[in-house]
């Protein structure tokens, strides 16, 4: 599988998916803050589904040494739990870009809305962000549900200041 950049604005991260089937789909993230224009947090998001289809992640862009030592941590760990997953590689074409430590970053947690991640939120002192997803835990295909689901979470995340 082939990741590539696709040019954004500021808070969104959008990449190209090139599957070894040839398929190819456009994957985006959008937040309410600028998101950091280096492609490490695909590098988390498509390591399971590389690991399930057995097809080595290609990069092509900016990442940080800090992501690539964790990805391949993170995937010794999905193997372990989950032996049905198959070893891969990562490799890269692009840039090698330092994380620079800035005052302004958050720890965050992701937000369902649910049992476990309300005690999360509300136990865990040092999480100042709220991340939720449509798709993890919603299908795409109800967006009614989303939408719902959405308000309930921007209403819990103003409430308490995350």
């Amino acid at each position: 599988m082939r990741i590539a950049p696709v040019l954004t604005n500021p808070n969104e991260s959008r990449i190209l998916v090139s599957l070894e089937s040839g398929k190819e789909i456009q994957l985006w993230l959008e937040a309410n803050v600028d998101l950091d224009d280096k492609l490490d947090c695909w590098l988390f998001l498509m390591l399971p589904v590389c690991m399930k289809l057995g097809e080595d992640l290609e990069v092509t862009g900016t990442i940080s040494p800090t992501a690539v030592n964790a990805f391949h941590k993170a995937q010794e760990e999905l193997l372990i739990a989950h032996p049905h997953l198959k070893k891969i590689s990562l490799l890269h074409e692009g840039d090698l870009q330092e994380d620079i430590a800035r005052p302004n970053r958050t720890v965050g947690s992701f937000f369902s809305g649910g049992l476990d991640s309300t005690y999360t939120a509300e136990t865990v002192k040092e999480i100042q962000t709220l991340v939720g997803v449509w798709g993890f835990d919603i299908s795409l295909k109800r967006e009614n549900h989303w939408n719902l689901s959405k308000d309930l979470l921007e209403k819990y995340s103003k409430a308490t200041g995350k």
